[in-house]
C-alpha cells in the first residue's frame, strides 16, 4: 500500500539562515530550490496563502482558519502498470473577524488515472498522466 505524501508548508525557511554560519543570498537561493524541490515530491501541498488587511481591497490572505480533513485511496495494478487515485475532503472554514463574514464549508474531490510506459531501452517503465479530473465544489454560508 503506497501512501501519499502531505507536506504542511508553513515557514519561510529561507528568512532563517541567518542562524547558520555563511548566511548569503546564494544560500537562500539553495534554500528556496530545496524546499521547492521538497514539495514537487510531495502528493500534496498545503501552505498559507498570506497576510490580511481589511483596508486592503485585495488580499492574499482571508483572515480565518480553515480545516479539511481528507481521505485519499490509490490502487496500483502491477501487470498492467495501470493507477488509479481519488481524494475527497471537505472544509470548514471559520469566521473573518474584521469583516463578520460567515462561517461555511464545501467539498472538494479529485481523481487521477494514468499508466506505465516501457520504452524500448532497458529503461525501467515511468508514469504517464492519462487523464486528469478535479470538481471542486463550494458553498458558504454568511
Amino acid at each position: 500500500m503506497q501512501v501519499p505524501i502531505v507536506f504542511t508548508h508553513h515557514t519561510l525557511y529561507e528568512r532563517y539562515t541567518h542562524y547558520v554560519p555563511l548566511d548569503s543570498p546564494a544560500l537562500r537561493r539553495v534554500v528556496i530550490r530545496l524546499a521547492t524541490e521538497y514539495c514537487n515530491l510531495c502528493d500534496e501541498v498545503i501552505a498559507p496563502s498570506g497576510s490580511y488587511d481589511r483596508d486592503r481591497p485585495v488580499n492574499a490572505g482571508r483572515n480565518y482558519w480553515a480545516i479539511e480533513p481528507s481521505a485519499a485511496l490509490t490502487y496500483l495494478n502491477m501487470q498492467n502498470g495501470r493507477e488509479f487515485s481519488a481524494m475527497a475532503g471537505w472544509t470548514f472554514n471559520d469566521e473573518n473577524p474584521s469583516t463578520n463574514w460567515g462561517r461555511g464549508g464545501g467539498a472538494r474531490r479529485d481523481r487521477a488515472r494514468s499508466a506505465a510506459t516501457r520504452s524500448s531501452s532497458t529503461r525501467p517503465a515511468r508514469s504517464r498522466p492519462a487523464r486528469c479530473a478535479s470538481r471542486p465544489s463550494w458553498s458558504r454560508a454568511r
